[in-house]
C-alpha cells in the first residue's frame, strides 16, 4: 500500500492498494513514480486514479528523484554503477532511457548499491551509495564523495530538509546524520525549478 499523509490535518489516505514499492517520488502534479525491485518495474500512479501503471521493465531498480525542472526521472540500478535518466512525456510515461550518472565503487567490489536519491534547486544530485554520498553535477560528473559514517555499512537514503532546505539528512541502518550544505534541496511536490545552465 502506498498512503499520503497531511502533515497539517494529520489526515491519512490511501494512494494506491496492492503495490510493491521501494522507492517513490511525488511530482507536482500528484503524478507518483515508484520502483519494485521484486518485479523489475518502474511504475507510475497518476493522481486520483488509485491505479499503478508499468512504465518500463527495469532490472534490480532501487533510489529514483526527479530533476529540478522535473522533465527528467533518474532512477539508480542497485547492484551496478549507473544511474540512468529518463525523459518524462507530456502523458507522465517515459522515454529515452539512458545511462547518465557513473557513481564511484569500492575497490573491491563491481556493486554500487546505488539506493535513495534527491537534486539541489540548481541542478546537483545527491546519491546514496555503497562508499557514501556521491555528489554528482547536472552533465553527470561525481564531484564530490562524502565517505559513509564510521560505524555505517552503507548509506542508504539521502534528502534535503530545515527551514531553509539546506540541511542533508542521510539514513544508514538504524540512524540518521544530518549536515549543513551551501545547496538547497528542490522539493519535486511543488512547482518545477528551471536550474541554471551547466558548465561543461
Amino acid at each position: 500500500q502506498i498512503a499520503a499523509w497531511d502533515p497539517k490535518t494529520a489526515k491519512r489516505s490511501v494512494v494506491a492498494e496492492g503495490v510493491k514499492c521501494n522507492d517513490l517520488v511525488v511530482r507536482h502534479d500528484g503524478t507518483v513514480y515508484f520502483t519494485n525491485p521484486a518485479d523489475n518495474k518502474i511504475m507510475m500512479i497518476r493522481k486520483g486514479s488509485g491505479r499503478a501503471v508499468v512504465v518500463d521493465n527495469f532490472r534490480n531498480p532501487n533510489g529514483l528523484t526527479l530533476s529540478a525542472d522535473q522533465t527528467m526521472l533518474f532512477v539508480g540500478h542497485f547492484p551496478g554503477r549507473f544511474i540512468y535518466s529518463y525523459t518524462i512525456n507530456g502523458d507522465g510515461t517515459l522515454a529515452n532511457k539512458q545511462e547518465y550518472y557513473y557513481m564511484h565503487v569500492p575497490s573491491n567490489s563491481l556493486e554500487g548499491h546505488l539506493d535513495g536519491m534527491c537534486v539541489s534547486r540548481d541542478g546537483w544530485l545527491v546519491a546514496a551509495t555503497e562508499l557514501g554520498v556521491q555528489i554528482c553535477d547536472q552533465p553527470g560528473r561525481v564531484h564530490l564523495i562524502l565517505p559513509k559514517p564510521r560505524l555505517a555499512k552503507r548509506v542508504s537514503y539521502t534528502a534535503f530538509g530545515g527551514k531553509d532546505w539546506k540541511t542533508l539528512y542521510i539514513a544508514t541502518g538504524n540512524r540518521v546524520y544530518k549536515r549543513r550544505t551551501k545547496l538547497t534541496g528542490a522539493q519535486p511536490w511543488r512547482a518545477p525549478i528551471k536550474p541554471p545552465r551547466p558548465r561543461l
